[in-house]
């Protein structure tokens, strides 16, 4: 059933548990994980993940818009909660995303995260948003409740309908 999420089967073992992502999700789950392990130690400075648009501009540093969202920041107890909020969101939106083409599948899902990049950076040019990997996940999370606003959302053990979520 696409909107309901079984959690009984995503494994016993970590790699169980891993293998069971969707792709898309494992995906932006693992990037954001192994860019904040690259930062935090030293093996490539965090100057070169987060989104700066007049190095998107001079120098054609595309990557920055996609970086910049993904990239959360150094380990922290808030990283974890972002880990955590990215992976629930991001799996629930998968499950049901919308049909823009590829008939509601990853690939819809995919395409709808990087106009979610694009737009992230280009809202920062009027408002600053770092970091972007915030507004990202904020992003999946409103889109999410758009397309399944009677779905039951828990954030940090607090039950509501998914269209509470949104901001408009």
């Amino acid at each position: 059933m696409p909107g309901n999420i079984n959690t009984a089967n995503q494994g016993d073992s970590p790699q169980e548990w891993y293998h069971s992502l969707p792709i898309v999700t494992k995906i932006i789950f693992t990037m954001t994980l192994g860019m904040t392990t690259l930062s935090s130690f030293n093996i490539l400075p965090f100057q070169y993940l987060i989104y700066n648009w007049g190095m998107v501009r001079s120098k054609f540093e595309i990557w920055r818009v996609f970086t910049g969202c993904l990239f959360a920041g150094s380990f922290s107890f808030n990283f974890l909660m972002h880990l955590y909020m990215l992976y629930q969101v991001s799996m629930a939106y998968e499950s049901n995303a919308y049909n823009t083409g590829g008939g509601g599948s990853s690939a819809d899902y995919m395409f709808m995260a990087f106009l979610g990049m694009i737009a992230c950076c280009c809202v920062d040019a009027f408002v600053t948003l770092a970091p972007l990997s915030d507004a990202f996940m904020y992003f999946i999370m409103y889109v999410r409740s758009r397309r399944s606003p009677d779905d039951i959302m828990n954030l940090w053990g607090f039950k509501f309908k998914a269209l509470y979520v949104r901001f408009s």
